[in-house]
């Protein structure tokens, strides 16, 4: 009797965790383009090259985190300084809560093909690179 319960337990764990970041969490993310000096106007341009916003420092932006089934996608924002042309990249990453598919594979093609796999960072200093950019490194949940 014990053993049924526990099998039945497992079975429903894997049913309700099939598609947990899906379920969890979003495949649009809001965020926070920031520079050093406000008021510095941006465009932003995804991996196929297509313009995608615009608009000027300090601003939130929503952004999806997938081009396509299992394809992170990649943003480019460029800025003018002075008359220089700067461009950042901001790349999609794995999110967390995709890793609570462990239980059922079904759960990560389910994931992959939302796009819910994906997440963007809160947010980017178009300033800084990508290296001390401490804001860029935190997954927006």
């Amino acid at each position: 009797m014990k053993k049924a319960l526990v099998l039945l337990c497992v079975a429903a764990a894997g049913i309700i965790l099939q598609g947990c970041a899906t379920a969890m969490s979003k495949d649009v993310y809001t965020v926070d383009v920031r520079t050093d000096k406000p008021n510095k106007a941006f465009k932003v341009y995804n991996r196929k090259g297509e313009y995608v916003h615009q608009g000027t420092t300090p601003m939130l932006v929503s952004l999806p985190a997938s081009s396509e089934n299992f394809t992170k996608e990649i943003y480019t924002f460029k800025t003018v300084d002075g008359k220089k042309m700067r461009s950042r990249t901001l790349t999609a990453t794995i999110s967390p809560i995709y890793w609570g598919n462990f239980i059922t594979i079904v759960g990560f093609a389910v994931d992959g093909v939302t796009g819910a796999m994906w997440a963007l960072p809160k947010a980017i200093n178009l300033d800084k690179n990508q290296k001390t950019d401490a804001l860029s490194q935190n997954t927006n949940f």
